[in-house]
């Protein structure tokens, strides 16, 4: 099992920052979606609203 972050197996996942932080934690990585996935995809990635928009949903249901 991976050691990092350190108790990370003890945590729940309405811990994550995913969760706990969305809007900022998406702030700093939207720029990174639209430059590197984007590169790395074989087809047109969907807009970065589209995602945000989606891992809300996903959120709620968690």
């Amino acid at each position: 099992m991976f050691d990092e972050p350190k108790g990370w197996q003890t945590k729940s996942v309405a811990d994550s920052p995913l969760l706990t932080d969305f809007e900022n934690l998406w702030k700093q990585l939207k720029s990174i979606y639209n430059s590197e996935i984007s590169s790395l995809a074989f087809v047109e990635i969907p807009a970065e609203k589209k995602v945000a928009d989606e891992f809300k949903k996903l959120m709620k249901l968690i």
